[in-house]
């Protein structure tokens, strides 16, 4: 477990891949923000380097993670050239969260908890510029009524399921902006029953190993009641 620096605003404070890049884990998450309800969370994120060939051939994924206390999460961050905000209900993790994607008997139970927007505000085009600092964000906002009888889906690909009853969902909105104020930005969003996430991380989703590094700066993050809090530790899981 290592200390921050003490300036949260100054990308700095964690860097995710090393000068071989060939870590052990990708995934960086704060111990004493644990288990706490939360309704926000930014972090200043620099893809400091990744190749020509990686970046066109492979997904690299550099995402902001929420778990929210309903058993579902969600993550947002760049890809090749897009930004993705998604989540699914948790099934055991990995591959049997995808599989489930296929079951109805999942689907009726998880489209009370989470429902995904139409894909391509999920999925954005965005070029991110290597060596530029960029801000992510997550934060809830109000909540939007979803009439019962209408077709829907989990996520894209997913199967149709018809509710039977309203649901009124939280909206949680992703955003990723210029640190420096100069570039494009952009906004996505997604439904969830949940009123807040008690678990946050990030990491890099490498799909092969080449010259791909990350520096990340110290978060923060808002309680229900308002107060924004900065972790004092991170650990690498």
């Amino acid at each position: 477990m290592t200390a921050l620096p003490a300036n949260p605003l100054a990308n700095n404070g964690i860097i995710v891949g090393d000068e071989t890049f060939q870590i052990h884990s990708r995934h960086v998450y704060f111990p004493s923000a644990a288990n706490k309800n939360k309704i926000g969370v930014s972090i200043h994120i620099t893809v400091d380097a990744i190749t020509t060939h990686s970046r066109e051939n492979f997904l690299n994924f550099f995402a902001l993670q929420v778990n929210f206390n309903n058993n579902t999460a969600a993550h947002g961050g760049f890809q090749s050239h897009q930004v993705n905000w998604g989540g699914l209900a948790n099934h055991g993790g990995g591959v049997l969260d995808y599989n489930s994607l296929s079951s109805l008997q999942a689907a009726q139970v998880d489209i009370l908890k989470i429902q995904n927007a139409p894909d391509e505000i999920r999925n954005q085009p965005f070029d991110y510029v290597v060596g530029k600092e960029y801000i992510y964000e997550i934060k809830r906002l109000g909540r939007e009524k979803f009439s019962a009888g209408q077709e829907v889906k989990v996520i894209g690909g997913g199967v149709p399921v018809t509710p039977t009853v309203e649901r009124n969902l939280y909206v949680w909105e992703f955003t990723v902006t210029p640190a420096d104020g100069n570039g494009p930005s952009l906004r996505s969003v997604l439904y969830n029953s949940a009123p807040c996430f008690d678990f946050f991380c990030v990491w890099n989703e490498i799909r092969n190993n080449e010259d791909q590094r990350t520096s990340w700066s110290n978060p923060s993050y808002t309680q229900e009641n308002g107060t924004v809090v900065t972790p004092t530790d991170w650990s690498r899981f």
